[in-house]
């Protein structure tokens, strides 16, 4: 796991490398974290993830790998988790990636 700043410890629970964008999308009706990454290694794939926090004990939340798509989507992926994970969107829309902190 990159040494980043972790705002939580849902945050601890996804593994992203040093050149990977995070963002925080919102959340599920049943109060799961959604996050996109776009992970940089082995290719460039954008990562849509639901974690829910607290599900494993002393390891942070249980996450979800909901869908993979091709390339740097975060946009894509934001509308993914409203359509598919009904998601309440706290963020404002993606206009430029969030880059995690080394």
């Amino acid at each position: 796991m990159c040494s980043r700043s972790i705002q939580s410890n849902i945050d601890a629970a996804l593994v992203v490398g040093p050149h990977d964008d995070v963002a925080w999308l919102g959340t599920t009706p049943a109060g799961e974290g959604v996050y996109a990454v776009v992970h940089r290694r082995g290719g460039v794939f954008t990562h849509l993830y639901r974690v829910a926090e607290g599900a494993v004990r002393g390891r942070g939340g249980l996450v979800h790998l909901e869908a993979v798509l091709p390339g740097g989507r975060l946009r894509e992926a934001r509308q993914l988790a409203a359509y598919r994970l009904s998601a309440r969107l706290d963020a404002p829309p993606v206009r430029a990636p969030l880059q995690a902190a080394e």
